[in-house]
């Protein structure tokens, strides 16, 4: 037990299923730094993976449900951000909304496109294990860290790049000024409501493309 509890496929397995929650993560702290709190990320994890495997399905293309899937969360991602940078609506509030509207909208769609056994019809193949050379031949790190797919690879990318991003470039000192102190990002000429809208898109079109 202990031995197949700690083994390389068990340890792959949990590194590959925390890649969709790390993007989430990093969605969620990119809207936050920009000063807007994305509650609705549940929501576009839902219709990221309708529309995903739809698509994914529909057109015989992973990559292409993939980039689907990301168009649906950055829609509504920016009902998010009418909602909250427009309108000045509740951040909590809105977020729990598009939750109940996403989880409904898919449940209904997943009803009336593939029946009520709908789930048992949404099967896609696995996305291509890409193994780095050299490095997926180590004993037993080479299986748990060096022989995933490409979206799992980029999920932990993005950890340093989302780092690299806040704070080491010019860009990133405009998003965190604007959701630290947004009056003052606004005297200085940083165009506070625009760069909260490209965080909560960029935020939901990532979070929606998890694998």
């Amino acid at each position: 037990m202990v031995q197949e509890l700690f083994g390389g496929d068990f340890l792959s397995a949990t590194i590959r299923l925390a890649a969709p929650l790390l993007l989430a993560a990093l969605g969620g702290i990119l809207s936050e730094r920009a000063g807007v709190l994305n509650i609705g990320l549940e929501g576009m994890m839902l219709v990221g993976a309708f529309f995903g495997t739809a698509g994914a399905l529909w057109s015989g293309n992973l990559w292409i449900g993939v980039w689907i899937g990301m168009m649906a969360g950055a829609i509504l991602a920016v009902a998010l951000g009418f909602l909250s940078v427009t309108l000045y609506a509740d951040q909590i509030t809105t977020g729990i909304v598009l939750n109940i509207f996403a989880l409904g909208l898919t449940s209904f769609l997943l009803r009336i496109t593939f029946g009520i056994g709908g789930a048992q019809k949404t099967q896609t193949p696995p996305f291509e294990v890409v193994s780095i050379p050299y490095l997926s031949d180590l004993p037993f790190i080479g299986v748990v860290l060096f022989s995933h797919n490409l979206l799992v690879y980029l999920a932990f990318l993005l950890v340093g790049l989302l780092t690299y991003l806040l704070y080491h470039t010019p860009l990133g000192l405009s998003i965190r000024a604007t959701g630290e102190f947004a009056k003052a990002a606004d005297m200085t000429g940083i165009p506070v409501a625009g760069i909260r809208y490209a965080c909560v898109i960029a935020s939901g079109s990532w979070v929606a493309g998890t694998p």
